[in-house]
């Protein structure tokens, strides 16, 4: 918000005689005859065209800080998602971290392993060290008895209670051809939740060992009683069809059984039916009503 000094500098006009006061015209009626005056700005810079606030982080920009690099070993950190926890602005995203190791050929190996990271920033725009380490918190890439590599952070939530919801997609290491939507919560201070799902976390599948799929999330958010929704999409690995995938989770991170029997949905929005033709159907954004029911948006295409 640009701020304007109401004072204004005008040239100052000698008092005329009461003669000469008299021979004044006087002023047509319904016409308004405007002077222009300059108003200063006291060495403020006008951010109305693109709105940036001067008070937050620096200059209107919150610092994203990684690791410093080192020789061996250079990270790259990218944020996806915010929302608000009290004022304070959750942001989750992944952070790459690249080694480089020399070998005897003149080829190094260069290995990169990304996690998925959760940070906060303080309502003035700067990093909130009192969040978990140094204000960020890492997610380990092993979580109770799964193991995974992050394919992306997509969507974070807030519960009332303070505590943070995140989905990403993530391939677990025992499907190496699959994708899931992997639910993970943290306390409000930054520490995961490990009394959530199972150690911290919930891996939702939309396939089966004998039709795998690939689930990709993209949105979450939080419904009556602290239930978790997230939606996305799940395509069929052998026919390629594409359809939309609703997952829902009590506030503990089991899957809700009160939603269609197991916790999960999909729908196919097909338009029509011939030889070759698949539905490409993704859900990209979700709400919750208050009596619970389940609003999804997104795209529908038959190809």
């Amino acid at each position: 918000m640009a701020m304007f000094n109401r004072s204004s500098r005008r040239t100052a006009v000698p008092e005329r005689g009461r003669d000469q006061q008299r021979r004044r015209p006087a002023p047509m009626r319904g016409r308004l005859k405007l002077r222009p005056m300059a108003d200063e700005l006291e060495g403020r810079t006008l951010l109305s065209a693109v709105g940036l606030d001067p008070t937050y982080g620096f200059g209107g920009f919150a610092p994203v800080v990684a690791p410093a690099d080192t020789t061996t070993t250079t990270f790259s950190k990218s944020l996806s998602s915010v929302a608000l926890q009290n004022g304070q602005a959750v942001v989750v995203g992944t952070l790459d971290t690249t080694t480089t190791t020399p070998t005897p050929t003149p080829t190094p190996t260069t290995t990169t392993t990304t996690n998925l990271i959760v940070s906060r920033y303080t309502t003035g725009g700067l990093v909130d060290s009192t969040f978990a380490t140094n204000g960020t918190t890492t997610i380990p890439l092993t979580i109770g008895s799964v193991t995974y590599t992050v394919d992306s952070a997509n969507d974070i939530a807030v519960q009332s209670s303070g505590k943070i919801d995140i989905v990403a997609t993530v391939i677990p290491s025992s499907a190496p051809l699959t994708k899931e939507f992997m639910f993970a919560q943290l306390n409000a201070n930054g520490g995961l939740d490990t009394t959530f799902g199972s150690s911290g976390a919930t891996f939702v599948s939309f396939g089966t060992i004998a039709s795998p799929t690939i689930d990709t999330a993209t949105s979450i958010t939080i419904g009556p009683g602290g239930k978790i929704d997230a939606v996305g999409s799940t395509t069929n690995s052998g026919t390629g069809t594409t359809l939309f995938a609703i997952a829902q989770l009590t506030s503990g991170g089991a899957p809700d059984t009160s939603f269609n029997t197991t916790g999960k949905a999909t729908v196919n929005f097909t338009l029509r039916t011939s030889p070759g033709v698949f539905e490409n159907d993704v859900a990209q954004d979700v709400v919750v009503q208050p009596n619970g029911a389940v609003v999804v948006v997104g795209s529908a295409q038959s190809l």
